[in-house]
């Protein structure tokens, strides 16, 4: 079935089984007793919310309050008992996050892949939208506190000036074509780096997108 969506999607067998993975995390999270106070942003939100067509690899999440490391590094260890494949590698606080990790080993792929879960301790938030996360690779439908798509652009254009990657650049363009507005992008990134970066999450019919990020 990975190979068979793979080729639909024009995307690598190891996007779709990872993504799989995502959702199997998203719905565990949210279906939790810690679900009620965490909202989903970021890349892979905009993607399983709003229909971005870039694929990620990290889950991020804001608080509607604070949450005990305990608690939550107690959710993870539970979550990577669940299924023989998934094993958690760390869970910590950090500075200004809660941190985890894990670890995916499937026979089929060539090697193994990591998913990053980060809980932003740093400023609680209070405007969300009620979603239904999916995924054309999962028939996995989970209903979740999502961040507001202006917040999400917020968020965005703050990290285009901090960090400049790619993915960024790309989610503004998504971003505006999504909301039919003009999203003006200072900061460039040269070509080889964008199609290093960029291709690997997009399928082909996007490529030519980020020969226009370029100019």
């Amino acid at each position: 079935m990975a190979k068979e969506f793979s080729k639909k999607l024009q995307i690598s067998v190891d996007r779709v089984v990872q993504e799989e993975y995502e959702l199997l995390l998203l719905k565990e999270i949210f279906d939790s007793s810690l679900g009620k106070w965490l909202v989903f942003k970021g890349g892979t939100a905009l993607r399983l919310a709003y229909g971005s067509p870039r694929f990620s690899e990290d889950l991020d999440f804001s608080l509607l309050k604070t949450i005990p490391e305990k608690e939550f590094c107690d959710l993870m260890q539970r979550i990577g008992r669940l299924f023989e494949n998934l094993r958690l590698v760390e869970c910590r606080k950090k500075y200004y996050t809660l941190f985890a990790i894990f670890k995916v080993t499937e026979d089929f792929l060539t090697q193994p892949f990591s998913i990053k879960i980060e809980v932003s301790r740093r400023k609680k938030i209070k405007k969300y939208e009620l979603k239904v996360l999916t995924s054309p690779v999962s028939n996995l439908q989970i209903l979740a506190k999502v961040m507001a798509l202006d917040d999400i652009l917020t968020d965005k254009l703050n990290a285009a000036k901090e960090r400049g990657e790619a993915r960024d650049l790309f989610d503004l363009w998504y971003i505006g074509e999504f909301k039919k507005i003009p999203i003006t992008i200072s900061r460039k990134i040269p070509l080889p780096q964008l199609r290093a970066e960029l291709h690997k999450y997009l399928p082909k019919k996007y490529w030519r997108v980020v020969e226009g990020l370029a100019r």
